[in-house]
């Protein structure tokens, strides 16, 4: 379980929103670019991300900006590969594996 620091309506109201939104599979497939310049230093944005579609960890820590979750100021959606995400809710004391 994780807690929404009470913002669990606004969040899940969020998400079920997104429902009907496609699996964002250029993004997916841009964020090879992004990863190729990580592994040279390199901060980039994904070339390929739309929007309004998502891949997983896309979804995630942008409910999680949505919660004001402490932390994930410092992540961007957009760049914050799933590993990464992995690794943050790890090592945040407010995550819980179920």
């Amino acid at each position: 379980m994780v807690d929404l620091n009470g913002k669990e309506n606004t969040t899940i109201s969020y998400l079920i929103k997104q429902l009907d939104q496609p699996y964002d599979y250029l993004a997916a497939i841009g964020s090879l670019w992004v990863f190729l310049n990580r592994a040279l230093g390199k901060k980039v944005k994904n070339p390929l991300n739309k929007k309004y579609s998502y891949f997983c960890s896309e979804l995630l820590l942008t409910a999680l900006k949505i919660a004001d979750w402490q932390g994930t100021e410092n992540l961007d959606p957009h760049t914050t590969f799933p590993e990464d995400l992995m690794q943050f809710l790890n090592n945040h004391p407010k995550a819980k594996a179920l």
